[in-house]
C-alpha cells in the first residue's frame, strides 16, 4: 500500500502543469535592476540575440538586433546620470500564442544628470518568447519604449497631448 501511495504521489506531481512564468517579476528585474542600475550585463541576459529582432527606444529608430540596441544603451548610460529611480505600474501580460507573451507597463521615472532632475512617464511593451536556453526561460524578441512627456518627448516634438505646434 505504501509503495502504491508513493507511486501515485510521484505520478500526480509529474502531471502537474509547469510553473507559470512570473512575467511581472521578470519585467521588474529588467527595469529596476538592469536599466535602473545601468547594468548592461543583466539587461543583455533578457534579449534574444537574433540579428533580425527589432528594439525601439524613445529617440525614434528601431534598432536591428540586440548589439545595435546595446550600442545605443551604452551611449545613454554614459551621459552622466548620477541617480535615477523608477516606479512601475499596470504591468499586464497576455498570451499571444503557446510560446509568446506580450507585457505592457507604465514606468514613472526620475533621472538626475549633474544638477538637473527630469521626471517623465514611459510606456514599455515587451514581446517574450519561451526559450529553455535563455537565462530566465524567456527572451525578449521585440521591445517598444515610448515617451509621451518628459526627457525625450520634447526632442521629438510631442507633449502629453500630441504634436507640439510649431
Amino acid at each position: 500500500m505504501r509503495i502504491l501511495l508513493i507511486a501515485l504521489a510521484f505520478l500526480g506531481s509529474s502531471m502537474m502543469p509547469a510553473k507559470a512564468t512570473d512575467f511581472a517579476g521578470l519585467a521588474q528585474k529588467l527595469v529596476l535592476e538592469g536599466f535602473g542600475k545601468m547594468d548592461l550585463g543583466l539587461v543583455e541576459q533578457f534579449y534574444a540575440k537574433d540579428e533580425n529582432m527589432r528594439f525601439a527606444d524613445a529617440d525614434g529608430p528601431f534598432h536591428k538586433g540586440f548589439q545595435n540596441y546595446r550600442g545605443w544603451l551604452e551611449t545613454v548610460f554614459a551621459q552622466g546620470v548620477t541617480d535615477q529611480s523608477f516606479d512601475m505600474k499596470d504591468i499586464n501580460t497576455y498570451a499571444i500564442g503557446p510560446e509568446h507573451h506580450v507585457s505592457t507597463m507604465i514606468i514613472y521615472s526620475t533621472v538626475k544628470q549633474s544638477d538637473q532632475e527630469t521626471i517623465y512617464t514611459t510606456r514599455l511593451s515587451l514581446v517574450w518568447r519561451a526559450n529553455e536556453q535563455a537565462p530566465f526561460g524567456q527572451e525578449i524578441v521585440h521591445e517598444h519604449f515610448s515617451v509621451y512627456s518628459g526627457r525625450f518627448a520634447s526632442k521629438l516634438g510631442y507633449d502629453e497631448f500630441g504634436p507640439i505646434a510649431k
